[in-house]
């Protein structure tokens, strides 16, 4: 059995035993589960240049998660 859980504007398809990563907030939902860890993901570079325009733009970001293990799925 598994159920679907919509959180942070995503769609998950999770099912009992399962550990996922999730952005920073869960709150309504009808699965069970437990939070494991918070942390921040890898950091992902932006690089941006407009050739023979002396244009460039470093730019850096780490997304905030909650990892958590699934319970249980409520019918």
């Amino acid at each position: 059995m598994y159920a679907v859980v919509k959180t942070g504007g995503k769609q998950y398809r999770v099912k009992a035993g399962e550990k996922i990563r999730i952005e920073q907030i869960i709150a309504g939902a009808a699965v069970k589960a437990k939070v494991l860890a918070q942390g921040r993901g890898d950091k992902v570079h932006i690089f941006k240049m407009r050739r023979r325009k002396h244009y460039r733009k470093s730019q850096g970001h780490r997304q905030n998660y909650t990892e958590i293990e699934i319970l249980g799925i409520g019918a």
